[in-house]
């Protein structure tokens, strides 16, 4: 099942996407939101994924917000969980025992879909950068999850980009800024559910920027997995239905390359993944002040 949140001129709801690129509309399964599936727990998972629903739209006649309507509870992400990523910045190699996986937050407000902008002010950064990264989204709340439970805890998977101000990340001598203005956040097109996915660690996923592949790896190549990763995050800290965490980017940003690159005004970002469809983002920059 293929989750989606659909903009209209009249409104915006939860859909389910179907092979043929009709919509179901989510509000007439009695549920308003992606989100509000994801919190009525599998029995209305697999109640939506049954293929006998009405479809309202289709994917040519609307515009697809970000899958988990904003504002979720909390993006979380992981820093350097690829250990080529991890090289081509910091040439000290990974200690024999791993770390903990790296974790910070995004603010939901970063948050945009497939075919939104991604709008850079050249006053605030000239160092905007890509970050491919398969998002995985909570299902089951739950606190203190151990890795072999963790599967029971996931709704689903998608794609985002974790755009980072490397200036201004640098500047402040920590992460969060850099990752939290607005719109550097792309997810979708859709969130797919774990149960449709056949073999997660075999997704592979890629990004361009106007046509150029810069990112490419898989899933089976994260240092610290989603098990470790998700039941890491809940220590002592509950995580709850919609709560959105991405699992670290693959070497190939912009600035660890030679020369560095960084996104321009009019550039097209696009990440593909195995079974997960192509997010698309054009880059536009702000009138200068």
């Amino acid at each position: 099942m293929r989750c989606v949140t659909v903009r209209t001129p009249e409104a915006t709801a939860g859909g389910i996407l179907r092979d043929d690129d009709s919509i179901v509309a989510l509000p007439s399964l009695g549920h308003s939101s992606v989100l509000e599936l994801i919190q009525a727990g599998p029995d209305a998972w697999d109640a939506g994924a049954a293929d006998n629903h009405p479809a309202e739209w289709h994917l040519d006649e609307v515009d697809l917000a970000a899958p988990i309507p904003v504002p979720p509870r909390n993006v979380f992400c992981v820093g350097l969980n690829y250990q080529d990523h991890y090289d081509e910045g910091d040439d000290r190699g990974l200690p024999e025992d791993l770390p903990l996986p790296v974790f910070f937050t995004k603010p939901w407000t970063t948050l945009i879909g497939h075919g939104d902008d991604i709008v850079v002010d050249p006053d605030v950064t000239a160092m905007a950068d890509w970050e491919a990264e398969i998002a995985v989204v909570i299902g089951v709340e739950g606190s203190d999850i151990e890795p072999e439970r963790a599967w029971d805890h996931l709704f689903g998977l998608s794609l985002a980009n974790d755009v980072t101000a490397r200036d201004v990340q640098r500047a402040h001598g920590q992460w969060f800024k850099g990752k939290a203005l607005d719109t550097f956040c792309p997810m979708g097109p859709f969130l797919r559910t774990l149960a449709s996915i056949d073999d997660v660690d075999r997704i592979a996923f890629s990004l361009t920027v106007n046509g150029i592949e810069k990112q490419a790896t898989a899933v089976e190549r994260m240092i610290h997995d989603i098990p470790r990763i998700v039941s890491q995050l809940s220590h002592s800290m509950r995580l709850l239905p919609g709560d959105i965490i991405l699992t670290g980017t693959p070497s190939g940003v912009g600035f660890w390359r030679e020369p560095k690159e960084f996104l321009a005004n009019g550039d097209v970002v696009e990440m593909a993944g195995t079974g997960l469809g192509v997010l698309r983002n054009q880059v536009v920059f702000k009138k200068s002040k």
